[in-house]
């Protein structure tokens, strides 16, 4: 763009600038222009939280252990995405293909843990309605 305007205009009244440029304002909205980067990170925080909070569950009713180690690398993933360049859109295209890996890996660990924790869980309930039934029944036969 630069070699566009100077190619066709003086740029004798052009601002110059010399030193760092430090962009304050930059970014600081809420629009990007990869907005399934936001997506995905939604997504993750989302997710990560059903792990988290299954993953309790699990370790509480003795299912299985809190898996510390995974959903700690899960979200070292996805907070390397919450940085500044990556949301707002602004990063390269490099370091976008390496934001989607990441974001992917991070969903499969998360959507792992959570399916692990909904199993233990799930091992644990008693599931067996006769016993409830036939003491209903036993019930009602002596008060009969």
């Amino acid at each position: 763009m630069f070699r566009d305007i100077a190619n066709c205009c003086s740029t004798d009244r052009l601002p110059r600038y010399k030193g760092d440029l430090e962009l304050i304002n930059h970014s600081a909205g809420s629009l990007t222009s990869e907005a399934y980067q936001k997506r995905w990170m939604r997504k993750n925080e989302l997710l990560a939280d059903a792990a988290e909070k299954a993953s309790v569950a699990a370790d509480w009713l003795g299912g299985r252990s809190y898996p510390l180690e995974r959903l700690n690398n899960a979200w070292s993933l996805v907070m390397g995405g919450q940085f500044h360049d990556l949301l707002p859109g602004t990063a390269t295209p490099k370091a976008f293909e390496f934001a989607w890996n990441d974001d992917v890996i991070a969903l499969n660990q998360f959507a792992g843990v959570l399916t692990s924790a909904a199993a233990a869980v799930s091992s644990t309930l008693d599931t067996n309605t006769q016993r409830k039934c036939d003491r209903r029944l036993q019930s009602a036969q002596h008060r009969a």
